[in-house]
């Protein structure tokens, strides 16, 4: 058993099944409150108790919220929980799938830097790749979602930023040996992301395999009843705040 910051004991986060309806929450959610439910924090704002306080909060001797652009109680939780499923350091909550795509490339990949994805990926996301990203200059290689050959003849002959990939794919459902990928890519010094919406954390840990990061619409599995529309994005501390 493992003891949290306040002293309660978390042994019972287990399996899956207990960190979706425990992780994040009451061991140690921002929100003082005995309701089981995590209450929603509808403020875009949050006050400081005195200017000392601001102080160490600019200077990150203390971690608070402040405006809710950057986060708030409620999503901090979500995030945590997500974290927790994902085997990650950190994740970030986007407004949806698409999102959370277009966040991580705009970021991670550098102009003029060189990204190689697949075929078989979500309509949207392929557009966004073929046909926004060479406007910043970073040229587009699309290889088979199988062409382990083709992947390995890219990253040994050319400076490739990112190799990004859906395992499952959407729409067809093909998967990739993302152990193996993460592994070619990593000899090289390629970043391995992984859009892992069609598995879902309960059915596959893209981390765990060795991905750099994974990403999940929300919309789809996660949220479950049609009702909700997010993305998110895991991994390491660095390249989630990156």
């Amino acid at each position: 058993m493992e003891n949290t910051k306040n002293g309660l004991k978390r042994s019972f986060l287990s399996s899956d099944g207990s960190l979706v309806v425990h992780a994040g929450e009451r061991l140690g959610r921002g929100i003082v409150t005995s309701s089981i439910t995590t209450p929603i924090v509808n403020s875009t704002s949050c006050f400081f108790k005195n200017t000392s306080e601001l102080i160490d909060f600019k200077e990150k001797r203390i971690e608070c919220h402040e405006y809710a652009r950057y986060g708030n109680p409620t999503t901090r939780v979500l995030e945590e929980k997500i974290s927790a499923l994902e085997g990650a350091e950190a994740t970030l909550i986007v407004s949806s799938g698409m999102c959370a795509n277009t966040v991580m490339l705009l970021a991670l990949v550098p102009k003029g830097g060189h990204i190689v994805t697949t075929t078989d990926c979500y309509t949207e996301t392929r557009m966004f790749i073929e046909t926004f990203l060479p406007k910043l200059g970073i040229s587009v290689t699309l290889i088979d979602s199988a062409d382990i050959a083709g992947l390995q003849d890219v990253v040994n002959n050319q400076e490739v930023s990112m190799f990004f990939t859906e395992s499952p794919t959407n729409p067809f459902l093909r998967c990739v040996d993302i152990e193996l990928v993460s592994k070619i890519c990593h000899k090289k010094g390629t970043l391995v992301c992984i859009d892992g919406t069609v598995a879902s954390p309960l059915n596959q840990k893209a981390l765990a395999l060795g991905a750099d990061l994974v990403i999940q619409s929300a919309t789809k599995y996660i949220g479950g009843h049609n009702d909700v529309l997010a993305g998110c994005i895991s991994g390491s501390t660095k390249l989630v705040s990156e």
